[in-house]
């Protein structure tokens, strides 16, 4: 399989011991790429453990202590010799048949910069919870206006994160050309690279199961909408996103600088109004708000409970973690040894 996961981590071992174990399990024969920011004491621990995989995974496993998630990205890209590379968390997992079909995609159609295929989110308390709460089926938008321009606004209408798609390496590479000078880690980590993919090309999405992404209390959280604006350095780190994607879309529009400067605050503004929107009328799903229900006796137990109802309630359709576990389920292949992984406490 001519792909490298990429895989950035911070202090999180036992999350990565266990999507290697997964890997294992499921015969997947590309590369791992591991960029292991973690302290040193951990860093160390951990090596010791890679020595389990030894002749069983391809792993490159490089210590990058004091990068952060984007600067360990660009890093592994430079190291990765394959065709085609998908970001992947260390917490979350992809399936090797959907990468297959990606890559199959991509060989045949090479107007296309990225493929995925279906993304589900499935709901933990923490690494050491061996129940699931919920699963729900995150729906990825299909970009494939015929101007970069028409993309970037379709991608930031509808935004989705897109680095967990299969990407051509050299669009990977274009991708995170630039962006170090950002200071602002939503721009310089995610935004930046994400809105870059779609300017270059196409995306598209494909049926069957590719990415299980977990929600559990230990995930890193970019800042809340209000502490993003109000820091000192968003305006910086918007002026420069700004101008690496005008930028980006002359040169492949062919259009003015100022056509396409204006093109990114159009665009820009609709992702920025929606997420706000979003957030002040279901305050319950702003990070801060979740934060302090935490701090609330009994209020942690009594939302998993409610959540657990509903979900058996509104939820039984067929991404639905109990509907996937049945063999006649089109996703029990591929979701099962996810599943296995998830519900044991560790590794073994």
């Amino acid at each position: 399989m001519d792909i490298a996961l990429l895989i950035p981590t911070l202090n999180r071992p036992d999350f990565l011991l266990r999507a290697l174990h997964y890997y294992d399990s499921v015969n997947y024969r590309g590369y791992i790429l591991i960029g292991d920011s973690s302290k040193a004491t951990i860093a160390d621990n951990f090596i010791k453990d890679l020595h389990e995989f030894n002749n069983r995974l391809k792993i490159c496993y490089y210590p990058l202590p004091g990068y952060n998630g984007g600067q360990a990205i660009k890093f592994l890209a430079g190291k990765a010799t394959t065709k085609y590379v998908a970001f992947v968390a260390d917490d979350d997992f992809l399936v090797p048949s959907g990468i297959g079909r990606c890559i199959e995609f991509l060989d045949d159609n090479p107007d296309y910069v990225a493929a995925q295929g279906v993304f589900i989110a499935v709901g933990m308390h923490s690494i050491d919870s061996q129940s699931i709460q919920y699963t729900n089926y995150c729906p990825q938008p299909i970009i494939s206006g015929t101007t970069a321009a028409q993309r970037l606004v379709s991608h930031l209408t509808n935004y989705s994160p897109n680095g967990f798609s299969v990407h051509r390496i050299e669009a990977w590479r274009a991708m995170f050309k630039d962006g170090e000078d950002i200071a602002d880690t939503s721009f310089g980590s995610e935004l930046l690279h994400s809105c870059l993919s779609v300017i270059l090309g196409k995306t598209k999405q494909l049926e069957g199961l590719y990415s299980i992404r977990q929600g559990h209390e230990n995930r890193y959280w970019l800042p809340s909408w209000f502490d993003w604006i109000t820091n000192k350095s968003w305006y910086p780190g918007y002026i420069a996103f700004r101008q690496y994607l005008a930028d980006a879309i002359v040169n492949q529009d062919k259009t003015t600088m100022e056509e396409a400067k204006a093109i990114v605050s159009h665009a820009f503004s609709i992702y920025l109004g929606k997420w706000i929107s979003r957030s002040i009328n279901s305050p319950n799903s702003d990070r801060n708000w979740r934060s302090i229900a935490r701090q609330i006796p009994g209020a942690r137990t009594i939302a998993h409970v409610m959540q657990s109802v509903l979900n058996k309630a509104f939820n039984d359709d067929e991404y639905y973690w109990t509907n996937m576990i049945k063999p006649k389920s089109p996703y029990y292949k591929d979701f099962m040894p996810i599943y296995r992984v998830l519900t044991r406490n560790r590794p073994t």
